[in-house]
């Protein structure tokens, strides 16, 4: 009996303060969940208030319907696979405020994201979400755990959308500008004035662990899975916003650890090996593909390509199948980027001194190699190549008679190409 009365005095607890926190939503944003783009001028300690509570519901009600793990730092962990045909029940599920008006979870989630990132562009500490630690630098530490769950969860929420769906497509562009507004500080309009200009440093180390964390959280993960649900289709259905987005994010870890070989080797597996990546960068979002001419990206991958741990392990995790779409990937923004890689090529070039007297030009050191790496994934694929059709055989629509199953959104993607062009 005493059991019992704990668990309906826990139930109605908790019923309780999510009927405060829904409450205090509604007052501070309205129920429109489109209100909170209206309101900019929203003190930043009632939003950092909010945005602690509702951070709280969310996180639990994630974990109560076990479709999320925690890790060992009390961060979400987005690195684990999805299964096949799960729902995410929370954009099904609703709480009644009492007034005939239901809003579910992670549309409250999005309307208070929306609003912390219009803050962003204010110049008033007072309003702007980054003024909670200029105005009080001792709550530095909670507000980083704070900006952490909203990211890692924004993540969580990224990976069970579906960007094939019309009604999605606004959820999709919110999660990715809180991703890419708190890795970096460059959209902060409060540090652009002289009068707090001086905490830029210590701000762009809260945006390198921000971003270290999504990382160890699963970053490179969620944005595969955003990429090929998005791209990997008859007709994409991510917009040019989005897929900007997502390449802005995905390079960040890179940059803000020099290019490090862990996150490269994580950028070339999740990323860069998504089929057609650079063809659909082109056509989609020329902006995105900018950022592969402005960043040393290519020549670091080839780099790392050309080191035999580190090309082991990459085409024994790709396989057959996407070492043929990282191959194509490489070989396309080479072709493209050809006038964008020549200030790079000396620098790379060092590390092939061996191969400076036995050619004239550094740009045809800089091709000798990228042909000894793309040698070395045609060997990796061969592997998988049979001479015939056999009762383990699977026909693949470039290589032929296949020993690997080969993915239909990888077959149906290469037949639509096929037919454009």
């Amino acid at each position: 009996m005493i059991t019992l009365q704990a668990f309906i005095r826990a139930f109605l607890a908790r019923r309780s303060f999510n009927n405060q926190v829904q409450s205090e939503f509604d007052q501070l944003f309205g129920s429109n969940s489109d209100s909170a783009v209206k309101k900019t001028s929203i003190d930043c300690f009632r939003l950092f208030d909010i945005a602690q509570r509702l951070v709280f519901i969310v996180r639990r009600e994630l974990l109560s319907r076990r479709l999320v793990k925690v890790g060992h730092d009390g961060y979400v962990d987005n690195s684990c696979r999805i299964p096949s045909g799960s729902a995410f029940s929370l954009f099904d599920s609703t709480q009644n405020d009492g007034k005939n008006a239901t809003v579910t979870i992670w549309q409250q989630l999005e309307s208070l994201c929306k609003h912390i990132v219009m803050s962003l562009f204010s110049e008033d500490p007072n309003t702007s979400y980054i003024g909670i630690i200029v105005l009080k630098p001792e709550m530095t530490a909670i507000w980083t755990r704070q900006i952490t769950h909203i990211t890692t969860i924004a993540c969580t929420f990224l990976r069970h959308l579906k960007p094939e769906l019309a009604n999605h497509h606004g959820s999709v562009a919110t999660f990715l500008n809180v991703l890419v507004c708190f890795t970096s500080t460059s959209s902060w309009k409060v540090l652009k004035t002289a009068e707090y200009e001086r905490y830029r440093h210590s701000l762009e180390q809260i945006c390198h662990k921000v971003t270290n964390q999504l990382v160890h959280s699963g970053l490179y993960h969620c944005m595969n899975d955003l990429l090929l649900r998005g791209l990997t289709r008859t007709k994409p259905s991510l917009k040019k916003t989005s897929i900007t987005a997502i390449i802005t994010v995905s390079t960040r870890p890179m940059q803000c650890s020099s290019y490090a070989d862990q996150h490269v080797q994580s950028f070339v597996l999740h990323i860069f090996s998504v089929p057609a990546l650079i063809w659909h960068l082109n056509h989609i979002s020329p902006e995105a593909v900018q950022i592969f001419y402005r960043e040393p990206i290519l020549k670091r991958i080839i780099e790392l390509l050309a080191a035999d741990d580190h090309s082991r392990v990459v085409f024994a995790t790709l396989e057959g199948n996407y070492t043929l779409c990282l191959m194509a990937n490489l070989v396309h923004l080479a072709f493209t980027s050809l006038k964008f890689i020549r200030p790079h090529v000396i620098d790379f070039v060092v590390s092939c001194l061996p191969l400076r007297e036995s050619f004239q030009s550094n740009l045809t050191i800089f091709f000798v190699v990228v042909q000894c790496v793309l040698k070395k994934m045609l060997d990796s694929c061969q592997k998988y190549v049979l001479s015939k059709q056999s009762s383990i055989s699977h026909w693949h629509p470039v290589l032929g008679w296949f020993s690997q199953n080969v993915d239909q959104k990888y077959c149906s993607f290469v037949y639509s190409s096929d037919y454009h062009c």
